[in-house]
């Protein structure tokens, strides 16, 4: 297939609407999440992915922040020998360092999150509705880091200071 035809994936959220009022516990609030109130429990669906690890930590005003990190094995993107920042939740939201650049503007533009430089903000969710389809970004920022980019694909160059070898097949007929 042509890269011109190729198909683009994408999260396919529907619009968030701006004035939504939550159907459910009262309980189930955004900033419950932000406080580690795990309702719908989003903090365990993350954490039982394969190669990942979770931090809590206390911020300055008293509230709970929550780090979750993946394994340099499970990181197919990167080259470095430490954990990635998979994403942090805090009070502002739920921080995606690393999201698949064709996701990103469907995210943004249908009012799930706002873009500070290179990262994606998540709007914390105000219900369980809201929940599944940031478990839906979240679990996408997942699969991207654990991909391969397409030329990591690619046929490796020959190296100028090695021997050129050439085939035995043909001498063995």
């Amino acid at each position: 297939m042509h890269e011109s035809h190729a198909i683009k994936m994408t999260v396919f959220l529907p619009r968030r609407l701006a004035h939504r009022v939550s159907p459910g516990d009262s309980r189930e609030t955004a900033t419950g999440v932000a406080g580690g109130d795990d309702n719908w429990g989003l903090a365990k669906r993350i954490g039982a992915l394969p190669g990942v690890t979770t931090t809590n930590t206390v911020l300055d005003d008293g509230t709970t922040a929550t780090d979750h990190f993946i394994e340099a094995a499970y990181v197919l993107r990167s080259l470095y020998s430490s954990p990635t920042l998979l994403c942090h939740i805090d009070p502002d939201g739920i921080l995606l360092p690393q999201l698949d650049p064709t996701d990103k503007p469907e995210i943004a533009l249908k009012g799930w999150a706002c873009r500070a430089d290179d990262e994606t903000v998540l709007h914390l969710p105000r219900d369980s509705i809201e929940m599944e389809i940031a478990w839906r970004v979240i679990l996408r920022a997942y699969q991207y880091l654990a991909s391969r980019p397409p030329h990591s694909r690619a046929r490796r160059k020959t190296s100028p200071e090695l021997p050129q070898c050439v085939s035995t097949a043909k001498y063995w007929m």
